[in-house]
């Protein structure tokens, strides 16, 4: 019985251990550190990351030129991709409505760990309540070489300029939507997470 007593008192002291840590931990944290960056700024990955450490790209910079709205249809002549192509693709999928297209340019200077790379599965462009992912059958069509990865590293010392074909990410979101709800918008576009997160705005063209 004075065992079991004991055990009972042990666990009791762990579980009220746990519960100091747990809410200390959570009243201290603050959240990732924000900052901003305008469009045509040329911003510095450094340090900073998605999900680990270890996908550090220091030596990887990033500049927004501008964006543009087009109607997909537009879009897809621009890029001589056929609307048929992306219905072979997605027979019974989504298809979206329009493409938020983002100029920007990559830069490596100095970099030279192949290991990781740019993550544009995780660089989502983001609005309030909105976020938009990059089209991937899109994606894939206009960058075969890349083979459908949203993930790709720059030669050390040198440059790449790329459009980035955001979009609705679901045909329920966007049946919710106009197309003002994408016009009418400030958007940004979020290229790290920890332990800062840095905002880029895209300005559009137009």
């Amino acid at each position: 019985m004075k065992r079991k007593y004991i055990l009972l008192t042990v666990i009791l002291l762990v579980v009220i251990g746990w519960g100091i840590r747990f809410y200390y931990v959570n009243a201290t944290f603050d959240g990732p550190k924000l900052q901003y960056f305008k469009t045509g700024e040329k911003v510095p990955y450094e340090n900073d990351f998605f999900y680990r450490e270890d996908e550090v790209i220091d030596g990887y910079f990033i500049t927004v030129e501008g964006a543009t709205l087009y109607p997909i249809e537009d879009y897809l002549a621009l890029h001589d991709i056929e609307y048929a192509t992306l219905q072979r693709m997605n027979p019974d999928g989504y298809i979206p409505d329009y493409i938020y297209a983002v100029d920007v340019v990559f830069e490596n200077e100095g970099n030279t760990d192949t290991s990781m790379g740019l993550n544009m599965f995780a660089t989502l462009l983001i609005s309030a309540d909105l976020r938009l992912m990059i089209n991937t059958d899109i994606w894939t069509l206009m960058y075969p070489h890349l083979q459908g990865s949203l993930t790709f590293k720059l030669h050390t010392d040198t440059t790449q300029a790329l459009q980035l074909p955001y979009a609705v990410e679901t045909q329920w979101e966007q049946d919710q939507m106009h197309t003002n709800d994408l016009s009418d918008r400030q958007f940004v576009l979020n290229i790290t997470q920890y332990p800062t997160r840095k905002l880029i705005a895209v300005d559009r063209y137009d």
